[in-house]
């Protein structure tokens, strides 16, 4: 492949990768359930099976690439292994995951599930560099530990300053809670959103309620929201300046023509007869001179196995420049200057049994 075939094909490849880097979905995906018995409805309403459709649902939506990890917390946290969507028998793992859970957990243990959920993230970011880190998390309360574990209750400020500044992070907590007007609960909810937006501005504590549905509805929104025109714009400015510059290329490859004219004549005749030939006419990148049929100039008399051949570059100074290539087996020597492998107006050199003359017009 020659230079302009291989500088094309790299600028097609480069576009090829930007828009799989900016257009197509690599995310890590921790999704996470709340197992307590609260959620099967003890002490109120069982929303569990409403809440395993809605979040298998959102796995349909699911695309080739992403990564997800199923997770599910009471007083404890577990973790599930991490599936690489390829297809929908990788949906149907995770769906099968999610089915089978039950609630059972006596607590609620959030911050203990933040602080190792967010260990995972961090895991996960370390692990592949560019992929963005989607979190959700479906529960119908906040932190509520066993008794044993209260007097040492992780602190969610320290939670947020260990993670501080994840800007690749999407964080969304999406509260089942009915209690819509419990003062207590809506402090503590507000100061867990005031943590979460340190650790990331694409955090949202989501309220649907009952409805589960209506809460990964908002997920999907809230994530549009803030991406908005940011991704597309990129892919299309970066597609436009790789366009540019290939056309730029194209038309500067397409000035390079051989010009000028060659005089030529035998060196081993006593009065030879000096000809002319017309490089800019052949409006050629390189011009083939030899004593074949095929070549530009076919000089029967020249003694030469192999054409020689003067191609149109780009000299060191960035410039229109010829160079000289001598083929295989000739013998090239210059006779008005030391030869550096370009031709310039007025140089006399001799090929074999011929000599020839340069002039640019």
């Amino acid at each position: 492949m020659n230079r302009k075939g291989i500088i094309l094909t790299f600028c097609l490849l480069f576009m090829f990768s930007t828009f799989q880097a900016f257009g197509a979905s690599r995310k890590d995906v921790l999704l996470v359930l709340d197992t307590s018995l609260s959620m099967a409805g003890h002490g109120g309403k069982n929303i569990l099976e409403q809440v395993k459709g809605s979040i298998s649902r959102y796995i349909d939506q699911l695309e080739d690439g992403d990564r997800v990890t199923f997770v599910t917390f009471d007083e404890g946290v577990k973790f599930y292994p991490t599936v690489l969507v390829d297809d929908e028998n990788d949906k149907d793992i995770l769906k099968k995951y999610i089915s089978i859970t039950p609630a059972k957990g006596k607590w609620t243990n959030t911050f203990g599930m933040i602080e190792k959920v967010f260990d995972k993230a961090d895991e996960l970011e370390r692990g592949e560099e560019g992929r963005q880190i989607q979190i959700v998390v479906m529960t119908d309360g906040i932190d509520d530990p066993s008794p044993a574990r209260r007097g040492q209750r992780i602190s969610m400020k320290d939670i947020a300053n260990k993670h501080q500044g994840k800007d690749n992070w999407w964080i969304y907590f999406v509260d089942l809670s009915v209690l819509k007007k419990n003062q207590k609960l809506s402090a503590e909810k507000e100061r867990l959103r005031k943590q979460l937006q340190k650790v990331s501005k694409k955090s949202a504590i989501i309220d649907a309620g009952t409805d589960p549905e209506l809460g990964i509805q908002e997920v999907k929104e809230h994530e549009k929201k803030n991406k908005g025109y940011f991704v597309p714009l990129i892919l299309a400015i970066l597609i436009v300046l790789i366009l540019i510059i290939i056309l730029l290329f194209l038309k500067k490859q397409a000035s390079l023509k051989v010009s000028g004219r060659l005089e030529y004549w035998n060196n081993e005749v006593l009065n030879p007869f000096i000809e002319n030939f017309d490089l800019t006419r052949h409006m050629a990148k390189e011009v083939m001179i030899g004593n074949k049929l095929v070549c530009h100039l076919n000089i029967t008399d020249l003694e030469s196995h192999s054409p020689f051949l003067i191609k149109a570059v780009w000299g060191p100074d960035k410039e229109l420049a010829l160079e000289l290539d001598p083929g295989e087996g000739n013998v090239v020597e210059f006779k008005n200057r030391d030869a550096d492998g370009y031709i310039q107006e007025g140089d006399v050199f001799i090929v074999n049994n011929f000599t020839f003359k340069y002039f640019s017009s």
